[in-house]
């Protein structure tokens, strides 16, 4: 992204930022919740990297504003309902330029009516569980710092939204994952710049930069895509070749999520973690957002409106037969059922119990068991069942 680019780009929110931000609010709110609720320390953090000035000059939320008000709301939920407990909330925002930079502490404090002190984690006065902390650095070297003095880390949201690929090195990416067991990222890969320059080979020194970028196997899919005219093909083998790289750093589930404009690829968001729950709920929010299950965004068309019905059933019916395919004439615990689906490559295991109740009502799953024995109301299925399927 060019110097005039990135200049304007907080004047206004257009439909495939929004998308992108829609997103990442959709798994902030479900992860925090989950990672909370869910695991003995009850604690968290997001990094937002490149954090930008917190809103854009129309007025329009960014990831930092949008990231705190939900950690706000979460508190408040906390205080009205006694099943809600969690201890802490970080919330850590990196920019680089100094003038973005001063722009979203004095957003922030606007927002939170409090002074804050920056490079220090900043308890919210009127929300003691939440922290801020305000860093004016470039990712790079925020990551480094933090590789080399944090040997872990608490469950981790990063967001990686930048300006350019210039301004990331994979290096630094595989790093995080290989050393933190907890720490998930969410990568704007910014597809319509890197697709436009991918095969450009008459610079040595821009060759290095992309590189640097995108990982040891930069040649090996120049190579594969130089004999490709499908956009298409072309798109999946530079995604694909991307995560292919996070995998081999050590991360165990990844996800990509095409926001296309006007019948191209806009930017393409790549999740990756090491957890099957973290992988799961990332599959429930990406269909939240656009309604299908290749994961794909289209700018100026109806998400959820009148198909919204009909491609949920039509997931249902695909785990439907999915389920039946890889269980038929088994007895199989329901957890078991369901870890099968956590790790479909598209489908939530949100469905599951509507998948398991269609077979039933169709006959192919013939008894159903509590495992304590008490009495189990048909078409549901606790989680302390065993199911048998039919051969048929």
């Amino acid at each position: 992204m060019g110097k005039k680019e990135q200049d304007n780009f907080f004047d206004e929110l257009y439909e495939h930022s929004q998308a992108k931000l829609s997103l990442l609010k959709n798994y902030a709110i479900k992860w925090m919740r989950k990672v909370t609720l869910g695991t003995f320390q009850k604690r968290c953090a997001i990094i937002d990297t490149f954090a930008g000035t917190g809103f854009y000059e129309d007025g329009s939320d960014g990831s930092p504003i949008i990231l705190i008000r939900e950690a706000l709301n979460y508190y408040e939920q906390s205080q009205k309902n006694p099943n809600i407990n969690f201890n802490k909330i970080i919330l850590a925002f990196i920019e680089k330029d100094k003038t973005n930079f001063l722009k979203l502490k004095s957003n922030i404090e606007k927002l939170i009516h409090q002074e804050l002190k920056i490079d220090e984690f900043n308890k919210i006065n009127t929300h003691p569980k939440i922290e801020i902390m305000l860093t004016n650095d470039d990712f790079n070297n925020f990551t480094e710092n933090l590789l080399k003095n944090v040997n872990s880390i608490i469950p981790t949201l990063m967001f990686i939204d930048p300006f350019g690929y210039k301004v990331l090195n994979y290096d630094n990416i595989s790093s995080i994952i290989k050393q933190y067991d907890h720490c998930e990222l969410i990568i704007n890969f910014m597809y319509e710049e890197i697709n436009r320059f991918f095969l450009k080979s008459d610079s040595p020194a821009f060759i290095h930069t992309l590189n640097d970028f995108y990982g040891p196997n930069f040649e090996r899919i120049k190579e594969i895509v130089y004999e490709l005219n499908d956009k298409e093909e072309r798109r999946k083998n530079i995604i694909n070749g991307y995560k292919e790289n996070l995998e081999n750093a050590g991360a165990t589930f990844s996800l990509d999520f095409d926001i296309e404009k006007q019948g191209k690829v806009k930017m393409n968001i790549i999740f990756t973690t090491k957890n099957i729950n973290g992988f799961d709920v990332m599959k429930e929010s990406m269909f939240d957002i656009c309604n299908n299950t290749d994961f794909e965004y289209h700018t100026s068309s109806p998400q959820l409106s009148l198909f919204e019905i009909n491609s949920v059933e039509e997931m249902i019916k695909s785990l439907y037969v999915y389920l039946f395919d890889m269980f038929k004439s088994q007895k199989v615990r329901f957890f078991e059922i369901k870890k099968c689906v956590m790790c479909h490559p598209c489908i939530p295991s949100k469905y599951v119990k509507k998948a398991l109740k269609k077979l039933e009502d169709e006959g192919k799953i013939i008894n159903v068991e509590k495992l304590d024995k008490s009495s189990r109301r048909k078409g549901t299925f606790p989680d302390n069942s065993i199911i048998w399927f039919g051969e048929k």
